[in-house]
């Protein structure tokens, strides 16, 4: 069995029931059973390659527990460059020591740029009951908004 299960690959898998029932002819009969068994055995890899990258996704969440990690508290503002429209997010994300995992997000909450003061509430609040977690803010105007 060739190596099914590839990240970001979608395996598909479709069977057809031939009409059997008022054919009398053994080859196409034969045929059909052939073609039935061919599908099964394809069902059987699909399900082999889905149970592996289970295992393998349980290793992988097991992993993660043993690996070092860090939260980090962010106040950002972003300006949509479509429709000129600020909103202010408070977020805490999760980074790990190794670099080729990506940053795990736990905690978002968008603000209309009109709520500014009650995300700017949210983002102290958060502080202060995160005591020693590392504080991002970055609300400035970015270049293309000048």
């Amino acid at each position: 069995m060739d190596n099914l299960y590839t990240i970001n690959r979608e395996q598909r898998f479709s069977s057809y029931f031939y009409r059997f029932d008022d054919s009398a002819d053994l080859d196409n009969l034969k045929r059909y059973d052939q073609y039935a068994a061919n599908d099964i055995a394809r069902a059987e890899e699909i399900i082999a390659a889905i149970k592996q990258y289970r295992l393998d996704l349980f290793a992988h969440t097991r992993a993660l527990q043993s690996i070092g990690s860090r939260q980090e508290l962010r106040l950002t503002r972003q300006k949509s460059w479509s429709d000129k429209k600020v909103t202010y997010y408070v977020s805490i994300h999760t980074i790990y020591d190794d670099p080729k995992i990506k940053t795990a997000l736990s905690f978002n909450k968008p603000f209309p740029g009109t709520q500014r003061r009650e995300a700017f509430a949210l983002f102290e609040q958060m502080k202060r009951e995160r005591p020693g977690v590392a504080c991002v803010v970055d609300i400035d105007k970015k270049a293309w908004e000048k």
